[in-house]
């Protein structure tokens, strides 16, 4: 019998209020993106549920309906696009070094058509709705480890990930949203001194052990 293939379900990236725009003020458009990793053979499987949560929450210009056109990404060091694309609906394109203006590039993306940038939104992914996504990297890392370095990649060192929106019944009409990480909360005072002094115990603990 042929062991499961290694899942290291890892994270999602939201956008929304805390994103930065190519509009200001932010139309209200938003999404998140599921990520989950996991070995295949030399390769790591990445697996991208991707939803259109506008009008969720209410935020910016008050959009509540938007055509999700694309998302993209940069990778980080030691990871390439090692192909096997697929999907189970919208956002069919794969498309290398996606222009993204006005930041930049990214350097894997998936999208409704050969243009990130603009063009229609046909068949783009409607409000509320989700697709998913799967392809494979190639890295000395497994599943554990390449999650771990994009977690941290994004969430720490300012990794570039990207959504756009057509027909957004708000503002300008159209957005593209960079994730930002929400701002941690800080703990209050004495939860601090508790933890810290919890810590240092556990340390005197095994250092006397």
């Amino acid at each position: 019998m042929t062991a499961p293939a290694a899942s290291a379900a890892a994270f999602t990236l939201d956008f929304g209020a805390n994103s930065t725009s190519s509009n200001s003020p932010l139309t209200g458009a938003a999404a998140s993106v599921d990520f989950d990793f996991t070995d295949e053979g030399d390769d790591v499987r990445v697996t991208l549920v991707i939803t259109n949560t506008t009008g969720q929450s209410t935020f910016g210009a008050g959009a509540t309906m938007a055509t999700l056109t694309g998302f993209g990404f940069d990778l980080v060091e030691g990871a390439t696009y090692a192909n096997d694309f697929t999907n189970t609906g919208a956002l069919d394109t794969y498309l290398a070094d996606a222009a993204f203006q006005p930041f930049g590039t990214l350097d894997v993306a998936f999208a409704d058509n050969n243009n990130f940038n603009g063009g229609n939104a046909n068949d783009g992914l409607m409000t509320g709705l989700s697709t998913t996504v799967t392809f494979l990297l190639a890295s000395d890392e497994d599943a554990a480890g390449l999650m771990s370095l994009f977690s941290a990649a994004f969430f720490e060192d300012g990794l570039q990930a990207g959504v756009r929106f057509q027909q957004v019944n708000a503002g300008a009409g159209s957005d593209k949203l960079v994730f930002n990480p929400a701002n941690p909360v800080p703990l209050p005072g004495a939860a601090l001194f508790m933890l810290t002094a919890i810590g240092g115990g556990a340390l005197a603990r095994r250092k006397s052990s």
